[in-house]
């Protein structure tokens, strides 16, 4: 096995911790953890907050705490079915190297994760290896956010909206910003896809409720944000969200999901079944098909040729 990194002096002192340790031992006592372990919070965290849970697998060189890791790890997987291309969008979002921050949790949140997603099957586990370079890429987080302790409005505005929400919700949040971030978008582009959320939809949510699905309870979904989103459907010539293929509970826990994480866009009509033929069973995506393609033709091609 490879030997796990040292970077512990990042948020403790290692000597004074393996001194701790061996003098619990001597003594006859089991060495109690719970200090540095998970604590419920209700206070909103920056990204110059270094969570308790982050610092308890950092302090195990990432032997514990690897729940919420594991989540992202499936989601990612989930979008790219390719090992070298999940472990480095995996890594950049743990670091925080891309544009849009999807590390939104709080304390506690690595429980939430150990009691529902225990169980959640990788395809592809993290070797040692890859799990020694989480550990880096968390640390790198933590002392980026020490220099940087500030964010746009609008990311301070979402993480409010995500961290405000249950826990229940918070990880429905976190996984659909997964499958949309910037991140899975250049994962996409190096595979030769483009504009998912476009043309793939229904896919990208089923994707999502897969990895993350967790049986709602009927009365924590409003109907009325539910019919909502119906009607207008139905006004602008959709019949998409009535397909046979899509669960309509997975559908309507994305539709309270999506009312939570962006208000504005609660009532916004989409294509869930778009393709590149006119000839869809929705026409209304039928029509968004014609537009978007002509769209395109209109970019690829240039003006002045004929």
């Amino acid at each position: 096995m490879e030997r796990l990194p040292t970077l512990l002096s990042d948020i403790a002192n290692p000597h004074h911790l393996a001194f701790e340790m061996s003098y619990a031992r001597e003594q006859g006592n089991q060495y109690d953890e719970s200090h540095y372990s998970n604590s419920q919070s209700t206070s909103l965290v920056t990204t110059s907050t270094c969570l308790k849970d982050d610092e308890n697998f950092l302090l195990s060189g990432g032997m514990h705490g690897r729940f919420r890791m594991k989540f992202i790890w499936q989601v990612v997987w989930s979008c790219t079915w390719n090992v070298d291309i999940t472990l480095r969008t995996w890594l950049e979002l743990l670091g925080g190297n891309t544009g849009d921050d999807v590390w939104l949790w709080l304390d506690g949140d690595e429980k939430e994760a150990e009691e529902k997603y225990r169980s959640i099957s990788l395809w592809e586990t993290p070797t040692d290896g890859q799990w020694n370079r989480a550990v880096s890429a968390l640390s790198e987080r933590r002392k980026r956010g020490e220099r940087n302790q500030e964010e746009s409005a609008h990311l301070a505005e979402r993480r409010q909206r995500v961290q405000e929400a249950d826990p229940s919700m918070r990880f429905l949040m976190i996984a659909w910003l997964i499958v949309t971030s910037e991140a899975i978008r250049e994962a996409d582009t190096s595979r030769g896809l483009s504009n998912r959320e476009i043309w793939e939809l229904e896919h990208l949510i089923e994707i999502w409720a897969t990895v993350c699905w967790v049986e709602p309870s009927t009365q924590a979904i409003p109907d009325d944000v539910f019919q909502t989103f119906c009607n207008a459907m139905s006004t602008a010539g959709h019949t998409c969200h009535n397909h046979h293929d899509l669960d309509r509970r997975k559908l309507r826990q994305w539709i309270w999901m999506r009312s939570l994480l962006h208000p504005l866009q609660h009532n916004e009509v989409v294509c869930l079944s778009i393709s590149l033929t006119t000839e869809s069973s929705c026409l209304g995506c039928a029509a968004r098909c014609v537009i978007s393609t002509t769209e395109l033709s209109s970019f690829l091609i240039p003006s002045n040729v004929t």
